[in-house]
């Protein structure tokens, strides 16, 4: 049964959708050469990070959700029919039939949004996960008073200037693929539904060892602030005499 979905989430999956949108558009032109699946699946494998940050979008849409149990049906029944090694291309020519099949422009989108991330899902692990990073996000300013976040590991650890009694200790799904004029996917702690957020993205920046040590640091005084454990936060407790200063 799917969760209710605010009218303010609703919006902003529908911005963060259309940047994804454009993505594909992008993926479809690079794809278009290939001639048969010997030639595709390559190019799926080298754009594998645009294809799950595609994925991560529509999975937040109203849409997706609402559909999820038939997703979980498609998805079971292509494990039970297709070997392993064939699902991914298998899930890329069932959104592509889906797509030509589809009666009317509405149809289309539909069909998008919910086997687009069926292709995602099929792709193979990262073979080479990388360390945790701390990572600066920095938002467009569209009035909100806040305007960056530290995430580690896909954690919220610090926020600035404002909020960060609000947004630290958010989980955010598309940390790895994230790049300038996308959005924020993060997990609604209410619904525990993947949800973006309404400010898109303006950078992206990744911390030296040095400067990403002292967010740390802000981040288990936020811990104390808010009464949870460091490591709930993906921290590690502070050496003895380690102490972070206000930027």
């Amino acid at each position: 049964m799917s969760a209710p979905v605010s009218p303010a989430s609703t919006s902003a999956s529908i911005i963060a959708a259309a940047a994804a949108d454009e993505l594909l558009e992008g993926l479809f032109d690079k794809l278009e050469p290939a001639q048969n699946d010997a030639e595709a699946l390559p190019i799926l494998l080298a754009e594998a990070p645009t294809i799950r940050s595609i994925a991560d979008a529509y999975r937040a849409t109203p849409m997706f959700q609402r559909a999820a149990d038939q997703y979980a049906l498609i998805k079971s029944d292509i494990e039970r029919e297709v070997a392993p090694e064939g699902r991914l291309l298998h899930a890329w020519k069932w959104l592509m039939d889906r797509m030509s099949n589809a009666p009317s422009g509405l149809h289309m989108v539909a069909a998008i949004r919910l086997c687009f991330p069926l292709v995602a899902d099929y792709l193979p692990a990262d073979e080479n996960p990388t360390a945790a990073i701390v990572q600066r996000i920095t938002f467009k300013d569209c009035g909100q008073d806040f305007f960056d976040w530290y995430v580690r590991d896909g954690i919220v650890i610090d926020c600035q200037p404002h909020q960060g009694a609000m947004w630290v200790g958010k989980q955010v799904t598309n940390q790895q693929y994230l790049k300038p004029g996308l959005y924020v996917i993060i997990i609604s702690p209410e619904t525990d539904a993947a949800i973006p957020l309404r400010y898109p993205v303006e950078a992206v920046a990744t911390l030296g060892p040095e400067e990403a040590a002292r967010v740390e640091a802000f981040g288990r005084k936020w811990a104390e602030i808010k009464g949870v454990t460091v490591e709930s936060l993906g921290l590690a407790p502070a050496a003895e005499g380690l102490a972070g200063e206000r930027r």
